[in-house]
């Protein structure tokens, strides 16, 4: 996975040099409210993961985190894997405040 990561950012950065490379997650998992917690992105990726990543240039973002909600359940999805037109529209003004835009 890194070795894809750090692939795809050269090419990036040759192109876009002044980018900035975001990461977001959330979780794809089907749940009821409630029925987790929120956890942190060190969840996602193990230690050597997450600093490869920060060493690449990634800003790593967990959208649950920010937004304060579960975005596991149908209410945020169009189906099992990709948020819906609703989390988005929750979940932008808090990004573009966290990115002071």
């Amino acid at each position: 996975m890194l070795k894809m990561f750090e692939e795809s950012t050269n090419i990036i950065k040759k192109k876009y040099p002044n980018a900035k490379l975001i990461l977001l997650l959330y979780d794809n998992h089907d749940c009821q409210p409630g029925e987790r917690k929120i956890y942190g992105n060190d969840n996602y990726f193990n230690e050597k993961e997450y600093k490869s990543l920060e060493n690449m240039g990634f800003k790593i973002y967990n959208i649950e985190e920010l937004i304060g909600k579960i975005l596991c359940t149908s209410e945020y999805k169009i189906d099992n894997n990709h948020p819906n037109k609703r989390m988005w529209e929750e979940f932008l003004p808090i990004f573009i405040k966290e990115l002071n835009m």
